[in-house]
């Protein structure tokens, strides 16, 4: 049984941050021109299978954060309907990409421990 609270709601201690929380707190730390994936942010939290999870808690992104810099760990871009707008946010920062669309991951995204150092720091 979790102590720390239910996964997307409140954080039963007093200052604890709710899961979406911490997600918002990683994807404002991913720098300009890199990108990460929805697995590592969940691997970097300490809930290596919320892959997913990280995805509804993008879905809810405060408009504020860099939302489009979140990728499948493929490189493959989601966002439905924003796809093309978030591919072409990702272009505009110099994020490289295949032929086949999706972004060079081996280029591009940010190593789990840069992310997870990021992480660590006072915002």
């Amino acid at each position: 049984m979790r102590t720390d609270g239910d996964f997307f709601g409140q954080a039963m201690r007093k200052g604890q941050k709710t899961f979406f929380e911490r997600v918002y707190d990683t994807i404002a730390r991913v720098p300009y021109g890199r990108v990460v994936s929805y697995g590592q942010i969940a691997r970097v939290l300490g809930n290596p299978r919320a892959a997913r999870s990280v995805g509804w808690a993008c879905a809810a992104c405060p408009d504020h954060l860099p939302w489009q810099r979140v990728v499948r760990a493929d490189g493959s871009v989601a966002g439905g309907a924003f796809a093309d707008m978030r591919r072409a946010l990702l272009a505009s920062e110099g994020v490289s990409f295949l032929p086949d669309g999706r972004v060079d991951m081996d280029a591009c995204r940010i190593p789990d421990a840069l992310l997870l150092t990021a992480c660590q720091a006072p915002p």
